[in-house]
């Protein structure tokens, strides 16, 4: 099992150079401290026993002793670079103010961390975190290849499947054809479509694509699209595999099943003219349909490529706010470490002002990684697969809610929660959904003498809708369009701290489920945040 699922290795190989057996060890033993699988630690003491480590072996990330037996300093970093650039490297240094750190820095290191003054958990992060951004770098270059087998393949209506065949994407002439909306085709799979008569030998089929031992799959078979209409089908599924031969995905097109040529009309006698005539302008007929149907397929062919050019760019949006998040981390909390270093060792000699000003950013510090955690969260909700089950809401809504009492000692709030509310949705997600709802209320009921916290159901104009609400202190329904935009709050921080994404994290969530989301409220009055589950 890889520590990152999406990576297509099975383990994460840290590689340490070190020659301090003591510092190797402590190093190895935080591993032992917090072990995942898929993860290993593979100790060197020498330059040359990782070069020759590295020439051999794949390697995920590199922590690194500039001052080894046989190199030191920069030439040591500079003949690891020579093998492979791309390894994040983080350099174990016992002075940050030797000036090779710097040149280090220059050089593109990932990271650094002094020794004796790191804990495990810092140390785990760092290295971790490193080792994921390789992980979506290397998915992002996938991804490419993937898209561009697609676009050279240049089908009428053409989607992409995961290896469970579950849709991911598919363009415009497949969401008109299946009748589908993108959010909702995206929680079900290729099987469902399929006729119960065609279902068992197309499984064993698309096994063997999963499986790489066929590449493709061609076949003219009714798909269900609707509940009362069979359309036939040519339906193509290939394997995409990814750079280095893994089954990745499945990129699959579908259009119908070609016309054979209508036999010659053969008349005799006094009705042979007549049969001339007719064959005549049925090829007339036939000359101008295929005319047509040559343009509409450059039309198609080019919405299809604006389509797919849109996915890759929001691939590659969603990459780069993951890469732009973690480069921001690092320096984030290097620079809330170091404020909190000065502030121990020389709080004696510090007047006020400078406590309070490193203070403030140490705090600002702090709240740039709340932050940068939010937003990664909210990034990686993108990529989520729905996993749907019969769900008791009631029953998540209570457990959700008593994990955040125990963080509210000392209030009595009044919770109310309707028994018995069981509904078809992915029980992660829908966590996150209370675990938002209700940190919300709890915080914005925080000033008032008598909180109550509901959650229920209610019927709106016929369609079923669930609800979270407080008594707390609401807000002004014309603001109401900043609620599910990212950092837009309505109250500031000082009364109510937040990063402003939590609401934006739920909507997403609701959205794929097919469902809405809106919000009720008065000043003063409490506010009540409605959404449903399936689509309109």
């Amino acid at each position: 099992m890889s520590l990152f699922p999406d990576c297509p290795w099975k383990e994460t190989v840290i590689l340490l150079i070190e020659d301090s057996m003591i510092d190797s060890k402590m190093v190895e033993l935080s591993f032992k401290k917090d072990p995942v699988d898929g993860e290993k630690v593979i100790p060197v003491s020498s330059l040359k026993e990782a070069l020759g480590y590295l020439s051999t072996h794949t390697v995920h990330c590199i922590l690194l002793d500039l001052n080894l037996p046989d190199s030191s300093g920069l030439e040591t970093l500079q003949k690891i670079r020579a093998i492979d650039t791309d390894i994040p490297i983080i350099v174990l240094t016992g002075n940050e103010e030797d000036t090779m750190l710097t040149c280090a820095i220059r050089e593109g290191i990932e990271d650094y961390l002094v020794k004796g003054r790191y804990h495990d958990d810092l140390l785990l992060r760092t290295v971790r975190e490193a080792s994921e951004h390789v992980c979506r770098q290397y998915s992002l270059k996938e991804a490419n290849h993937i898209i561009d087998a697609l676009l050279n393949k240049n089908e009428q209506a053409a989607f992409i499947l995961n290896l469970e065949g579950t849709f991911k994407v598919a363009d415009g002439s497949f969401l008109e054809m299946s009748g589908q909306y993108s959010e909702t085709l995206r929680t079900k799979k290729i099987f469902d479509f399929i006729t119960p008569v065609n279902l068992s030998d197309f499984k064993d089929c698309f096994q063997e694509l999963v499986s790489g031992t066929r590449d493709q799959l061609e076949l003219d078979v009714p798909l269900k699209f609707s509940t009362d209409c069979w359309s036939s089908v040519r339906l193509t599924l290939l394997l995409a595999r990814s750079p280095v031969g893994h089954p990745q995905l499945i990129i699959g097109s579908v259009k119908s099943p070609e016309k054979k040529e209508s036999a010659p009309i053969q008349k005799v006698d006094g009705e042979q003219q007549i049969a001339e005539n007719a064959n005549s302008a049925m090829l007339k007929h036939s000359q101008h349909d295929e005319t047509v149907l040559k343009k509409n397929k450059l039309l198609e062919a080019k919405l299809h490529e604006k389509i797919l050019e849109l996915a890759l760019a929001n691939k590659e949006m969603e990459s780069f706010c993951q890469s732009i998040s973690h480069d921001l981390r690092a320096p984030a909390r290097r620079i809330a470490s170091f404020v909190q270093i000065i502030l121990e060792e020389n709080n004696g000699t510090l007047n006020e002002t400078a406590r309070e000003s490193l203070s403030f950013i140490n705090e600002s510090s702090k709240r740039i990684l709340e932050l940068i955690e939010d937003l990664m969260k909210l990034s990686g909700l993108m990529a989520e697969t729905i996993r749907y089950g019969e769900v008791n809401l009631s029953k998540l809504c209570e457990e959700t809610a008593n994990e955040l009492l125990r963080n509210e000692q000392g209030r009595n709030i009044e919770l109310r929660i309707a028994p018995k509310l069981v509904v078809n949705c992915d029980i992660r997600l829908l966590k996150i959904v209370f675990e938002n709802l209700l940190n919300n209320a709890f915080k914005f009921s925080s000033k008032v003498k008598n909180p109550k916290v509901e959650f229920g159901q209610k019927d709106h104009f016929g369609q079923l809708s669930y609800f979270v609400s407080d008594n707390g202190v609401g807000f002004d329904m014309s603001q109401a369009d900043q609620l599910f935009t990212p950092f837009g709050r309505l109250h500031s921080d000082k009364e109510f701290p937040g990063t402003g994404i939590g609401l934006v994290t739920v909507q997403r969530i609701i959205r794929k489920h097919g469902g809405m989301i809106w919000a009720e409220s008065e000043p003063d009055k409490g506010a009540t945040i409605f959404f449903t589950l399936t689509p309109d």
